[in-house]
C-alpha cells in the first residue's frame, strides 16, 4: 500500500474513534472539533492527491 494512503487511513481511523468517543460522552464541542479535524484530513488529502479520489 501508498505510504500516503496507509497515512491517511490511520489519519481517519484515529480521527473516527475520537470522534465516536467525545459522542458516547455527550461532549459535543469535542464531537464538533473531532469532524472539523476529520473535514480537514480528507479536504488536504484531496488537495495533495488531485489522481485519487476519497
Amino acid at each position: 500500500m501508498d505510504k500516503d494512503i496507509a497515512d491517511f487511513l490511520w489519519r481517519l481511523k484515529r480521527i473516527s474513534a475520537s470522534l465516536g468517543a467525545a459522542i458516547a460522552n455527550h461532549d459535543f464541542a469535542d464531537a464538533h472539533a473531532e469532524a472539523g479535524r476529520l473535514a480537514d484530513t480528507i479536504e488536504y488529502y484531496e488537495k495533495t492527491h488531485p489522481d485519487h479520489t476519497v
